[in-house]
């Protein structure tokens, strides 16, 4: 892993950055907006309404064992005589450190690939960071169920290939990530998304929370540079903080009040170098067109006074801090998305202008 002094160095000041999740069918577009409007911390873009094959479930299960992809229905699943057939073949691989096994596809995530080739010929010269989207392994192994219908999260044959397919291919995406950024001076970030966790403490489902703590940790672990976790629901954010993460990435715009009650936790996650991805710009049309950069930087003021006020440093919370949308973008239109990244730049402008004394 990273050591924990390199880490602490990188401070992403109030950068701009994106989710991931993009409506548009043309990959190209996509990119363009993204390196328009958030330079400085640039996200590979995922485009799954170009096809089912590009949702996360998909391009982050290419190459685990016993995956039947269902065209007919466009789904997937995991077949378990094929998985133990398949198992062995697996493991050598992963022992073997061979991470181009574990490689994503153009077929599957196109994204990755046509941002890849985009910052190959020009790459910004005020980008900071790169980052690149995988599922988080709590929600891959609830979403993804056996030829029974059942989560694979409840097998543990199954549940220890996935975790480990997921690290893998975290570390083949950074690969990727830092040879686009050869000798530059930029950080990387894999950010694990996983809408799952707000579950937990659900009667619904037998969650042992040192389970989740130590299959997270396993996939960060896979990570050398910065790693993080997606959450935009609420969640037990106390259990997150002390996972292995360096970047928590939260829904600020709705639930700023409810992280805020694990202050002294968030204290402990920044003052060993953490940061956080503040959800502030909001994804449902609605409300986007309700907001402005003005609106949405005193909403993001609130939030850095309310956790301030319970004595973590605000110097450090504005250094140590992304601004971001609340949720990826896939299910809106281009134009709004489009409007989520303007307005992620015009709130980075004005946080610039007046509190730019922080952010030097």
């Amino acid at each position: 892993m990273m050591s924990e002094c390199l880490k602490m160095d990188f401070e992403p000041l109030c950068a701009g950055m994106g989710i991931g999740g993009m409506p548009h069918l043309d990959p190209a577009k996509a990119c363009e907006v993204i390196l328009q409007y958030t330079p400085r911390a640039v996200t590979l873009p995922n485009c799954s309404n170009i096809s089912y094959k590009q949702r996360s479930m998909f391009y982050s299960s290419e190459g685990l064992p016993g995956r039947v992809i269902d065209d007919l229905n466009k789904r997937l699943y995991l077949d378990s005589e094929k998985f133990f057939a398949e198992l062995e073949v697996f493991y050598q691989h992963y022992l073997e450190e061979d991470i181009e096994y574990f490689a994503t596809s153009t077929e599957f995530h196109i994204g990755y690939h046509v941002m890849l080739d985009i910052l190959r010929k020009k790459f910004p010269d005020n980008t900071i960071l790169l980052k690149g989207n995988i599922a988080s392994p709590v929600s891959f192994c609830f979403r993804l169920k056996d030829e029974k219908g059942e989560p694979i999260y409840y097998n543990p044959h199954f549940r220890d290939a996935a975790v480990k397919l997921l690290g893998m291919k975290a570390r083949w995406l950074e690969t990727q990530l830092k040879k686009v950024i050869g000798p530059r001076n930029v950080s990387t970030l894999i950010l694990f998304a996983d809408p799952f966790l707000e579950v937990i403490g659900s009667a619904y489902y037998n969650l042992d929370k040192a389970d989740i703590i130590n299959i997270l940790n396993e996939c960060l672990d896979s990570v050398k540079g910065l790693s993080g976790i997606h959450c935009c629901g609420n969640t037990d954010w106390g259990m997150l903080l002390n996972t292995q993460i360096d970047v928590l990435s939260f829904d600020a715009y709705n639930y700023t009040e409810k992280i805020a009650l694990y202050s002294q936790d968030i204290k402990n996650f920044l003052n060993r170098g953490g940061m956080l991805a503040w959800g502030i710009v909001p994804t449902s049309t609605e409300a986007v067109e309700s907001e402005n950069a003005r609106s949405l930087v005193n909403k993001l003021i609130e939030g850095i006074k309310l956790l301030s006020n319970k004595g973590i440093d605000e110097v450090l919370l504005f250094r140590r801090s992304f601004i971001t949308p609340s949720c990826g973008t896939t299910t809106l239109s281009e134009q709004i998305a489009e409007r989520i990244h303007v307005l992620l730049k015009e709130v980075y402008e004005l946080l610039m202008e007046n509190y730019g004394h922080y952010l030097q």
